[in-house]
């Protein structure tokens, strides 16, 4: 049971909902998520800050002021436990390296793309053992909602179903595959079957470069990147690459997420193909921090006016709501490179369909 002499997560979840801010469950369980991963326990205005991108949404009865004023009240009501402001630092969460998917590799190979999922020695972090704040702990009470990947705007079927509706199919190899109407014209020509008609199989030799914004405002997202490359371990591409940035992509694309081993942009801008890659951005685009940063918004041109002109289509995933991306860098990108963006949810992965189709 929570000691009421305490502050507690849950405390503050209602107390801020008390205040007037529209919080529903999923958006406590993807807070205690990012908590169990260790984001927002190193201090207090790092759990500030993890609040602030998980839950606080802008309206007319409940602006970003009162949010900092509500926050700051419930803690302050502990003011006399003497809050300690450093907690541990959680472990690192090791994740693999990044590989390619070639065509000659057998269906198996999916199977080596990395999956940063943390490990099953990772710890959640707790607070300095002192008189004070006391951070939740992973111990359950009947009062604890439990978490379900179901409650993500997105599943990770859903994703691999999407995967599926994007295709180049190109016919190669030895005829073995029934040409079922070449089939039948032939038998309405000669009145009867002889043999069958057989054509080369149709593969789908579309290539997929998925890039990944890791870090900073993305971290409470890590999750649903992890559902994204998850889900190409169960579909094959002509070929797919995976790479990392932060912020926006610049020279370099980082093989890894957290490490600094990198790749130019260079050497990876001559493997893409006009007709068959699709570019898929995994970011927020600035919209986490709620400011407009029109450096940001220089350098992402940059990278756009080079890799543009080399791919298919180029396709944005924000896994923030529309409504948050006003007066945001976010809504600067999208003007600036009349790119098409959308949220990472069900209808925005049809969307998004929609589109690359239609180039």
């Amino acid at each position: 049971m929570n000691n009421p002499n305490h502050p507690n997560y849950l405390g503050l979840f209602l107390h801020l909902r008390d205040a007037g801010m529209s919080l529903t469950v999923e958006q406590y369980l993807l807070f205690q998520k990012a908590l169990t991963l260790g984001f927002g326990q190193s201090n207090l205005a790092d759990l500030k800050q993890l609040c602030r991108l998980l839950w606080f949404k802008p309206k007319a009865s409940f602006n970003s002021d009162i949010f900092d004023t509500e926050f700051d009240r419930y803690f302050a009501r502990f003011q006399s436990q003497k809050l300690p402001e450093t907690l541990l630092k959680p472990e690192t969460i090791p994740t693999p390296p990044t590989l390619e998917i070639t065509p000659n590799q057998t269906s198996s190979t999916p199977d080596k793309i990395p999956t940063p999922k943390p490990s099953s020695s990772v710890q959640i972090p707790i607070a300095v053992r002192r008189e004070g704040f006391q951070p939740q702990t992973s111990k359950k009470t009947s009062k604890d909602f439990s978490f379900n990947v179901q409650n993500l705007p997105v599943t990770e079927r859903q994703i691999l179903q999407t995967w599926r509706f994007l295709r180049y199919p190109i016919t190669e190899g030895q005829a073995t595959e029934l040409d079922i109407p070449a089939t039948l014209a032939q038998i309405y020509r000669q009145g009867q079957i002889f043999e069958p008609v057989l054509r080369p199989r149709r593969v789908n030799r579309l290539e997929l470069l998925l890039l990944i914004d890791w870090d900073g405002s993305m971290i409470p997202f890590h999750i649903l990147a992890q559902q994204l490359i998850t889900s190409l371990k169960k579909h094959t591409f002509g070929k797919t690459q995976i790479y990392y940035f932060r912020n926006c992509p610049h020279h370099y694309l980082y093989l890894f997420p957290n490490q600094p081993e990198a790749k130019p942009i260079n050497e990876i801008l001559p493997t893409l193909h006009k007709n068959r890659t699709i570019v898929v951005i995994f970011s927020d685009g600035g919209a986490g921090r709620g400011n407009y940063n029109p450096e940001r918004i220089e350098l992402t041109q940059v990278f756009f006016d080079k890799i543009e002109p080399l791919v298919r289509s180029l396709i944005w995933l924000n896994p923030l709501p529309e409504d948050r991306w006003q007066n945001t860098t976010t809504a600067g990108i999208i003007e600036t490179l009349n790119l098409p963006m959308f949220e990472f949810n069900c209808s925005g992965l049809n969307a998004m369909v929609r589109v690359i189709s239609r180039c």
